[in-house]
């Protein structure tokens, strides 16, 4: 980690943020709108005892793909398991009726399982303590473990979820969820121990921050890149916060630039779309191959020797290069990092 001057030094400029068919500036409206709907329904059908249904509200369980979940309050008729329904899609624009149009089957295919499902619900519990009591939880409480069944409207075949509440990339309380199929039970221990292991590695990570007056730190592609599209560190930062994965485009012609939490730092990454070239996950790549005495040359020299410009990091030191695909090339890189102090993002 190296010193940075002024982080927040660039305003929003004339960028354009890169929207996954998923958001909405209205969304919050409309999920809630869409959870008072999943109660009317189970309501009208005469499912109360599943009780009421509350949204997942953490945008790092609902995807593009699986779509906002909801959940019952634990039941102990169902061995303390919730109900789970997820809408298979985030995307809003379609009709209520078409995203949560298989709650009615699923419902009944839980209910019609209680029995099977109150037998199941101990032994997750009992895999969920098991992996729980491998670990010592000094500086943060144990996390917590909710566990759910969903079923599939086409199949009726059950899938097992926990709901781990944890520290996420940002080093903020979040949660993370984990599934199996119900026949395939013992995988859940071990992702569960895998989610815990990254929720104590973050708790050490966040307690070396605090005690250095720190919030995290932000890598120097990501640096560069606020200052060469023109947004502040607080707008990006917000933007974060709603989602996981930021993109944007911004210059003339048009690049893409990305900025994500990694384990308490803000990493960037850039599509160079001119000359082809994109630098993400500590690797720059580009199409061209260099003679092998140049590519031995490369190793311990700063990113400029190979490429300058005010989006990438001029401090990154070159620490391997190796062919990509057919004609390309691949250079690693270590990228410098920059602290954050509280006072630009409290706790």
């Amino acid at each position: 980690m190296t010193k940075m001057e002024n982080v927040e030094a660039a305003e929003t400029g004339d960028i354009e943020f890169i929207r996954p068919f998923t958001y909405r500036e209205n969304q919050e409206a409309e999920l809630a709108a869409l959870e008072e709907l999943v109660n009317e329904i189970l309501k009208r059908q005469g499912k109360q005892d599943i009780g009421t249904m509350s949204l997942v509200r953490d945008a790092r369980i609902a995807d593009a793909l699986s779509g906002p979940k909801f959940r019952s309050a634990p039941l102990p008729a169902y061995g303390g398991m919730e109900f789970w329904h997820t809408t298979g899609s985030c995307d809003t624009n379609l009709p209520a009726s078409v995203l949560i149009s298989g709650l009615g089957n699923e419902a009944e295919a839980f209910r019609a399982n209680r029995e099977a499902i109150a037998r199941t619900g101990p032994e997750v519990r009992s895999l969920i303590d098991d992996a729980i009591g491998k670990f010592m939880f000094d500086k943060f409480a144990a996390p917590s473990a909710a566990m759910g069944v969903s079923f599939c409207c086409y199949t009726d075949k059950a899938t097992i979820h926990v709901l781990v509440e944890c520290l996420s990339d940002d080093l903020t309380i979040g949660c993370e969820a984990i599934r199996t199929s119900a026949d395939k039970l013992d995988m859940l221990g071990e992702q569960l121990e895998t989610v815990l292991d990254k929720h104590l590695r973050r708790a050490e990570l966040r307690e070396q921050y605090q005690a250095n007056g720190l919030r995290g730190e932000i890598d120097e592609t990501a640096s560069c890149l606020l200052k060469a599209a023109g947004l502040g560190l607080s707008v990006a930062i917000d933007e974060l916060g709603k989602q996981t994965h930021v993109r944007f485009t911004f210059g003339d012609p048009s690049h893409t630039g990305s900025l994500t939490w990694e384990d308490g730092v803000i990493k960037g990454s850039v599509f160079e779309r001119g000359n082809v070239t994109n630098l993400a996950e500590g690797a720059f790549t580009f199409w061209q191959r260099l003679p092998e005495t140049m590519r031995a040359a490369l190793i311990g020299r700063p990113l400029t020797v190979v490429i300058e410009r005010p989006y990438y990091p001029a401090g990154a030191i070159i620490t391997a290069v190796h062919d990509f695909s057919t004609d390309g090339t691949r250079v690693d890189l270590k990228v410098p990092t920059f602290p954050l102090p509280t006072a630009l993002m409290p706790w």
